[in-house]
């Protein structure tokens, strides 16, 4: 699943309602998620509701990406 928020609609609390709301119900006790490396704005929202670095440089194609990991 890709989720992105229109910038049009961006620094309206969007990204966190979403994060949030898609792990509320979940069953699992972790999740994952891959970004960019180089989306600053998207890896400081993440880290602020306390996902942590799994693996950095990780090349699922040209562009390097962060594997990022959460205990809920």
């Amino acid at each position: 699943m890709e989720l992105a928020v229109h910038p049009s609609f961006r620094k309206k609390g969007l990204g966190e309602l979403f994060i949030k709301n898609l792990l509320k119900n979940t069953r699992a006790k972790t999740a994952i998620l891959t970004t960019k490396a180089d989306n600053i704005k998207a890896k400081n929202l993440y880290r602020k509701l306390e996902w942590e670095n799994v693996k950095e440089d990780f090349y699922p194609g040209q562009d390097p990406y962060v594997i990022m990991g959460k205990i809920i």
